[in-house]
């Protein structure tokens, strides 16, 4: 199933939608939440949807005081205890509308960004699997796993430059891991076969040392970098520019 801009939905869910983010731009954070989790609970494809809940919970969370943060994470305990369960009887949407819940409490919950990424997968939604796997990364930078599936994300989505540049940045700070290695191979090939060039290949150069070679010539964009790039929308500006929030 595609996930859908705001351009692509209609009906009641767009309405919601509509009423939300308005709602949210008058910084009537929780009940623009509210809105925004009725939208996604008729369309969880509407990733448009998704970053604008995504924001509230963000700016309602950082808005809120210590003791209002710690009550909200104790409450959400419910909402990630149905989440797992659903994710664990593959009940996909459910598990992303009560980890959305567990979010709406702590945007930064690991174990939210978790099974949203997981559901995300088995979903075939690449985009809402980028936003919390950039968020997880952010938190653990050496979790290589989170690493490996952000390029698998990348790969879904179809963006094969940013995926072999990640791929490529974890197989050089992890010479030894051959698992990596290989995976940055795999990766770099189906990227060359998606963009018809084999020469590369046909020339039997070994991939990380070309690649090494060229970053001897000079600086080469890092993934990091290429991810701001590319999925500038997601997590990290969210939280580095909440009042800046725009759609697509």
């Amino acid at each position: 199933m595609l996930e859908k801009d705001y351009q692509s939905v209609g009906g009641e869910a767009r309405q919601l939608w509509e009423k939300g983010y308005d709602t949210l731009e008058k910084k009537n954070f929780d009940y623009a939440m509210e809105l925004l989790t009725m939208a996604l609970e008729k369309e969880p494809a509407f990733f448009d949807c998704r970053m604008a809940l995504r924001a509230a919970q963000v700016k309602k969370y950082e808005s809120a005081g210590k003791l209002a943060k710690m009550a909200a994470s104790a409450g959400a305990a419910t909402h990630m205890a149905a989440a797992k369960l659903a994710l664990s009887k593959k009940n996909y949407f459910g598990a992303l509308n009560s980890a959305e819940k567990v979010l709406c409490a702590d945007p930064y919950s690991s174990v939210g960004h978790r099974v949203i990424v997981d559901a995300a997968h088995a979903l075939d939604y690449p985009q809402t699997m980028i936003s919390s796997l950039q968020l997880l990364k952010k938190a653990n930078p050496k979790d290589n796993e989170v690493a490996k599936e952000l390029g698998e994300a990348l790969e879904m989505l179809g963006d094969w430059d940013t995926a072999e540049n990640l791929m490529l940045q974890l197989a050089q700070t992890n010479p030894e891991d051959q698992e990596l290695q290989q995976a940055y191979k795999d990766t770099a090939a189906k990227a060359t076969i998606y963009r018809g060039n084999y020469e590369g290949m046909m020339s039997g150069k070994n991939p990380l040392a070309a690649s090494r070679e060229e970053q001897d010539e000079g600086p080469q964009l890092t993934a990091e970098e290429a991810l701001e790039e590319k999925i500038y929308h997601m997590e990290e500006r969210l939280q580095n520019e909440p009042e800046n929030f725009k759609l697509a």
